[in-house]
């Protein structure tokens, strides 16, 4: 392990977020010739520059410091530090929950008091911003890949026209011989239904 340099405060590293460089010294020297040229900081080149999914976001959380003891404590607290600190044992809450159960706007002062009696700890914790989009599809179950199963599903939701035209549409955008026979016979099935229904209602009047 290295020393810290003398004089400077060195701060240990908690995480490494990232296995391999993100950014080549390429893209550097572009970003920096961009900082230069438009008169910005390279964070806001750095940060128009980079994708959405490779950018992450950090929460400010509040936590009980692990050896606080209120019994032992010598400190003393004030009423809404007593709040926060019993609100805490029940976890790990963030600024704004802090916020909302301290019926105060601005906590800076309170936490900067606790963190000095060592009662709590305040740390970030870092969110991933990336989410992978999704679709979502659908298939015909495997119990009616068989013609016979598949003509059988047709007779049990011919009296419901709505799933019967969701199958249908299905149906025809598979590429499927064994379905496109199957739907081609009850297509023609359906056609022969159609046609007869006229001379049936007929002989019925």
């Amino acid at each position: 392990m290295k020393k810290p340099p003398l004089g400077i405060e060195a701060k240990s590293v908690l995480e490494l977020l990232d296995e391999s460089e993100v950014i080549t010294d390429q893209q550097f020297r572009l970003y920096s010739w961009m900082a230069d040229y438009y008169m910005c900081t390279p964070g806001e080149v750095l940060n128009a520059a980079l994708p959405a999914g490779l950018k992450l976001s950090s929460e400010s959380m509040i936590q009980l410091h692990p050896s606080f003891d209120e019994e032992t404590t010598t400190f003393d607290f004030s009423e809404k530090e007593r709040l926060l600190l019993h609100k805490l044992k029940q976890g790990v809450i963030d600024y704004t929950e802090a916020a909302k159960v301290l019926g105060v706007k601005t906590i800076y002062s309170l936490l900067k008091s606790l963190s000095a009696k060592e009662a709590i700890i305040l740390y970030e914790e870092v969110k991933d911003r990336y989410k992978p989009k999704t679709e979502k599809r659908i298939r015909l179950s495997d119990q009616y890949l068989k013609k016979k199963d598949l003509e059988k599903l047709f007779e049990v939701i011919s009296a419901k026209p709505k799933q019967e035209a969701v199958l249908l549409k299905y149906l025809q955008q598979v590429q499927c011989s064994l379905i496109r026979t199957s739907i081609k016979k009850v297509l023609q099935k359906m056609n022969s239904w159609t046609t007869r229904s006229p001379s049936h209602q007929q002989q019925h009047s």
